[in-house]
């Protein structure tokens, strides 16, 4: 019996049998063979131990391609997808941007018919039925307001909102923002505080400064049922600190964040019948970040609520920034010409009731073109000026404006419901316009005042 090994590990066993004794030389002559048959063993072996290695690295192999190529069908896949969300993206930008303004036109003519009707019938229908034309205008406004930060959202989500940044006062910004708001404040029976004694110059957006506290102060009157609403502000180096604190329900520890999410808001038994659409946080902590800065708050159920703004007192701005101030333009020098290029009906109808004789000189035109013709015809002293109007728009009419010598100067103030893109904003203060308003936001009184500044006049006591 031969057993061949290799490092103490047997690799067979091998018996020769015979009924016949082996001379000592046969037996010699066998276990000399043992070697041989050990090396033979180990070489075939090694060989099936190579060949099934060979075959294990061809499968994985196999794997591997398969794997490889299976990842980039996925890379694919993920690129077309990335592809069709860019595209839905860019879709649902184009779509919410025209639909604002299709929703805007009727929405605004519903306000602007409303606000005539009020006016001209105080005297004439009972007061019951004047406060249904009330409530028509007040809630034309609330849905014009949701429509605005649903489009802002919009912007917001797509990247394609820009900063326009600017000098201003912060201070002065702060004021305003609560006198505005302080008739809500005063209907509550509530006290409004604002801490803001000296000038603080800052360089970002305004109008995006603005909007955030507009939506912070709203939200402080809206949820304080009594006692105050108090901003302050106060310069940290290199930052603006804003506060709004309210004396109001409070919002429980478990929802403070879920509170700048969208469409979400604070689940509070005491908010009954306060609540929204859950967009104006989310929409002021967004145009914060864009701004450089944060928004967060503390606050204790029963007891209010405080929220912080910081932004940089200087805002960054990669490449050039496009100015932008209240009033882009130059003003008139008196006068009461005024002649108005609008093809909505109840538009006409609105600046008719508040541009009225013999305060004003109101002439119209439907058109672009019949525009161009009637400023020809008669150079006004001032122009309100729609954007969209069919054939000749209010981009054209305002180039062919500032290409002519008698009315390169002329005062023109933009009334539209249409959103402007940064482009388009850019062309028109390049061609001198005295302000954009967009249309429903601005009240009877501030497109009064702003029409007399434009006019260079000064606005008569009570005219509103």
């Amino acid at each position: 019996t031969l057993v061949p090994q290799i490092d103490g590990r047997p690799l067979a066993v091998l018996t020769l049998g015979t009924r016949l004794s082996f001379a000592p030389e046969t037996c010699d002559h066998l276990r000399s063979l043992q070697e041989s048959l050990t090396t033979g063993l180990g070489v075939i072996l090694a060989r099936e131990l190579v060949r099934k290695t060979s075959e294990d690295l061809r499968q994985k192999n196999t794997e591997l391609e398969l794997q490889a190529a299976e990842l980039d069908s996925q890379n694919m896949e993920l690129e077309l997808q990335a592809m069709q969300l860019g595209e839905m993206n860019r879709v649902k930008t184009a779509f919410l941007s025209n639909m604002s303004h299709e929703l805007r036109t009727p929405l605004n003519s519903v306000i602007a018919l409303s606000g005539v009707l009020s006016r001209r019938l105080s005297k004439a229908i009972p007061a019951e039925e004047l406060g249904y034309l009330d409530i028509i205008e007040r809630n034309g406004r609330h849905l014009l307001a949701l429509i605005n930060d649903v489009l802002d959202l919009a912007r917001l989500e797509s990247g394609r909102e820009t900063v326009h940044a600017a000098e201003f006062d912060a201070a002065e910004a702060v004021r305003e923002t609560a006198e505005l708001l302080s008739p809500l404040a005063t209907e509550k029976g509530l006290t409004m505080k604002v801490e803001a004694s000296k000038k603080l110059t800052v360089f970002t957006d305004r109008y995006k400064l603005v909007r955030i506290l507009q939506n912070l102060l709203g939200n402080a009157i809206k949820f304080t049922s009594a006692g105050s609403v108090t901003m302050t502000i106060r310069e940290q180096p290199e930052w603006l600190v804003i506060t709004v604190s309210d004396t109001g329900i409070g919002i429980p520890a478990d929802q403070l964040q879920m509170i700048f999410e969208e469409f979400r808001q604070a689940n509070h038994p005491s908010a009954s019948g306060q609540q929204g659409s859950g967009l104006g946080l989310a929409i002021a902590r967004r145009n914060a970040i864009l701004l450089g800065g944060s928004l967060s708050v503390k606050s204790t159920v029963g007891e209010g609520s405080t929220f912080e703004l910081r932004l940089p007192l200087k805002h960054h701005i990669p490449e050039e920034p496009v100015e932008s101030t209240e009033y882009f333009g130059p003003s008139g020098h008196g006068g009461n010409r005024i002649l108005l290029v609008e093809d909505n009906e109840a538009a006409i109808i609105q600046i008719q009731d508040l541009l009225a004789p013999p305060a004003f000189s109101l002439r119209v035109a439907n058109n672009g073109l019949d525009g161009l013709a009637a400023i020809r015809a008669e150079v006004p002293d001032a122009i309100i000026l729609d954007l969209n109007m069919p054939g000749v728009d209010g981009f054209a009419v305002l180039k062919a404006l500032r290409e002519e010598a008698a009315t390169a100067h002329t005062p023109v103030l933009i009334l539209t419901a249409r959103h402007v893109s940064r482009e388009e904003l850019s062309f028109l203060k390049e061609n001198g316009i005295f302000q954009l308003i967009q249309k429903g936001a601005v009240r009877r009184e501030e497109l009064l005042k702003t029409i007399h500044l434009m006019l260079g006049t000064a606005e008569p006591t009570g005219t509103a």
